[in-house]
């Protein structure tokens, strides 16, 4: 029995060493379990007292704490990380934190915090991450003093107006310091002097009207950023360390020769939504390294010169440039990307882009240009994406554009006419996407190549024909697609005849995809106006007739197909005509026609015609007619008259009577006399009374 007494007592002791113990836990809190004491939204108006001391972890998210300070805490030897925010903190008391020495986060942000006292960190020797993010903050002070270990401040969202020379004195060992979406208007130019390993510095969205002039003794910074601050001018000291200098949504107009001066290392610079009108040709040149270079939505008139001969990127997009010169990019042959959208370019040379080897992408959309000479783009052995839209272009010559092309946008072409060769339409054959989007001109001419000349677009996987005001396709069009799996015909008004049957069959085979958003629908004839073109039976497509002009659109040529479907032609309005229009079916009608009229025409034995009416009656029949159509009109106009003259009696009644204390209606009694007497009750009480002799009929004496 001793035997079995001590093996149950092992056991048991084993079992307590192996079940985890549950740690006791302030009832105001959720859990105490994993090192983490979870009282996030608990009501707590104070920290609370009984935390085990095995907690790692404090939060108190989502209170209504106000204020705390050093006995508020416990002893807490194993606490790294405590989390308050979105309390109602307003004020942080020196030494607050000496009873959690092992500190290494504290999150203080989305409180009401406008003061921190000198030493409220004190003793944190290992804190390293503060957090204070969205608070009221008027000045620093210094706070952080002797915390020799911290490395990221977050200060952003306050309302700082300036940063001193001593805020941040002790501080040597910060890494990361986020001062945006403050009111600072200055900047002591020695206040980052003792952040030698400061590497980010976020300074947007301030009101930085002095001139920035700062001093850095860190050879580790990386990233500045002065985005939307209202600067100027671009702020001098910088650092060779930096690679990203952010200076966009300011208000500079002009960068001179020394702007980047010094700055060997940097790879990104950002100058988009300023007023630049100017760049020094000497300001750009010497940064060997730079990469990218933002310069969207300025005053510029011309492309930079002067750029980097390493540049990647270039964004000028909606500034002012009227013009790209030749040769201008000889020596660039690591650019990848250009993007021009929304200037006011008019023309381009066969030489504007010559150097360009390694480009990828150009961008070129919403500006004026008219024609594509030979030989702009064909010299581009790396391009594969062209983008052309909302251009005025009225001709493209067949050699403007490189065979490794992958992708060309010439959406919302508005000319009337654009002059495509056949030698451009081959040039599409190794295309994978080609969007014409809303450009009838420009796709009827294409297509109408296409079909006649029997050119096959094997690599074509995407075209996009939406909004082209397209009747009716050939079938010869399938024939000219290898690997075609999308071809976008929304937005056009189809012309359901017998033409287009081929095309439902098409549709119905489920290997090309045929609309973006809606279903392809009949637009002609009336009858069968949105219908659905997939679902539409076969009997149903009409016979093809030929259209008359008054069937045509007359701002735009639609394209359409030659009646003559086994053909296969596509033409223009303009250029067609009812010969080519006509079919059996229609000539058989047309044939009809005229026999009916020509029937019509013959003469024919009848009754010989009376002789012509009497000229005088007939003058008098007419002057009757304008009487008639006088007294008619006058009558009318009498009518007019009563009804509005009955409209605004109804309408004065009813201000009178449909009132809360309206008058009584009259009343109306006949007399002895024969007289009749109304009389109505006024809003006074008085009684006010009307007499009226009734008319007398006129007899009629009899005649003698």
């Amino acid at each position: 029995m001793k035997t079995l007494g001590g093996v149950i007592q092992l056991v048991v002791y084993i079992l307590w060493l192996w079940v985890p113990h549950v740690v006791p836990c302030p009832p105001q809190c959720h859990s105490c379990t994993g090192g983490t004491a979870n009282c996030v939204q608990s009501g707590l108006r104070d920290i609370p007292k009984n935390i085990p001391e095995e907690v790692e972890v404090l939060d108190f998210t989502g209170n209504q704490i106000t204020d705390f300070n050093e006995a508020s805490f416990q002893s807490l030897p194993n606490v790294q990380s405590l989390r308050i925010p979105n309390n109602g903190i307003s004020h942080i008391m020196a030494d607050s934190f000496q009873n959690i020495p092992h500190l290494t986060q504290i999150d203080l942000s989305s409180n009401s915090i406008t003061a921190i006292q000198d030493g409220a960190f004190q003793g944190l020797d290992e804190l390293s991450i503060v957090t204070l993010t969205n608070n009221h903050l008027l000045r620093l002070g210094q706070p952080f003093e002797g915390l020799t270990s911290l490395s990221s401040v977050y200060l952003g969202f306050n309302q700082l107006t300036e940063i001193e020379e001593d805020d941040f004195q002790t501080n040597t060992m910060i890494r990361m310091l986020d001062l945006s979406n403050n009111q600072i208007n200055r900047i002591h130019p020695k206040a980052f002097k003792n952040l030698e390993r400061l590497r980010y510095l976020i300074l947007s969205n301030n009101a930085l009207t002095h001139t920035v002039d700062l001093d850095f003794s860190s050879n580790m910074l990386q990233l500045i950023d002065f985005t939307k601050s209202q600067l100027k001018k671009v702020p001098t000291g910088m650092p060779y360390s930096v690679a990203d200098l952010r200076l966009g949504n300011n208000m500079i107009t002009d960068i001179g020769d020394d702007a980047f001066k010094g700055i060997r290392n940097l790879r990104l610079l950002m100058l988009e939504n300023n007023m630049l009108k100017n760049i020094s040709y000497r300001a750009l040149k010497p940064l060997k390294n730079l990469k990218e270079v933002w310069l969207s939505n300025n005053q510029l008139f011309y492309i930079p010169q002067g750029l980097p001969t390493n540049l990647e990127t270039l964004y000028l997009d909606n500034n002012h440039v009227y013009e790209i010169q030749s040769h201008l990019f000889l020596n660039h042959s690591k650019l990848r990307i250009i993007s021009l959208e929304m200037n006011r370019i008019q023309r381009i040379y066969g030489e504007s882009f010559r150097g360009l080897q390694g480009v990828q992408q150009i961008n070129l959309q919403f500006n004026d240009i008219s024609m594509i000479p030979d030989g702009t783009f064909s010299d581009l052995s790396a391009l594969t994406t062209l983008q052309l839209s909302h251009n005025p272009l009225t001709s493209v010559d067949h050699g403007a554009f490189p065979p490794q092309l992958n992708s060309l946008t010439l959406a919302n072409i508005a000319s009337p006419t654009v002059h495509v060769s056949e030698q451009f339409v081959s040039a599409l054959s190794s295309i994978n996407t080609l969007n014409f989007m809303n450009s009838p001109s420009l796709v009827s001419s294409t297509l109408a190549i296409l079909v006649s000349s029997g050119v096959r677009l094997e690599q074509v996987m995407i075209m996009n024909l939406q909004y082209n005001e397209i009747q009716s396709l050939p079938e010869a069009l399938k024939e000219s697609f290898g690997s075609l799996q999308q071809l976008l015909l929304d937005g056009n008004p189809f012309h359901c005849d017998r033409d287009l049957i081929w095309l439902k069959q098409w549709m119905l085979e489920r290997q090309v995809s045929f609309h973006n958003t809606n279903e392809l629908e009949c637009a002609m004839p009336v009858q069968l106006r949105g219908r659905k073109l997939a679902d539409l039976p076969d009997m149903s497509f009409v016979a093809v007739v030929a259209k008359t002009s008054e069937e045509t659109s007359p701002q735009r040529p639609a394209v359409q197909v030659s009646r003559v479907a086994l053909k296969g032609d596509i033409v223009s309005v303009e250029k067609s005509s009812p010969q080519n229009r006509g079919n059996p079916v229609g000539e058989t009608a047309r044939n009809t026609g005229t026999q009916a009229a020509q029937q019509l025409t013959q003469p024919q034995e009848t009754a010989p015609l009376r002789p012509k009416t009497n000229p005088k009656a007939k003058t008098k029949t007419e002057k009757a007619k304008k009487k008639g159509r006088k007294r008619k009109g006058k009558k009318n106009r009498k009518k007019n008259r009563k009804n509005k003259k009955g409209k605004r009696k109804r309408r004065n009644r009813g201000k009178r009577h449909n009132q809360l204390h309206a008058l009584r209606r009259r009343r109306c009694t006949r007399q002895s006399d024969g007289t009749i007497e109304c009389c109505r009750v006024l809003k006074n009480g008085k009684q006010r009374c009307r007499h009226k002799r009734p008319k007398q009929k006129s007899k009629v004496t009899p005649s003698p």
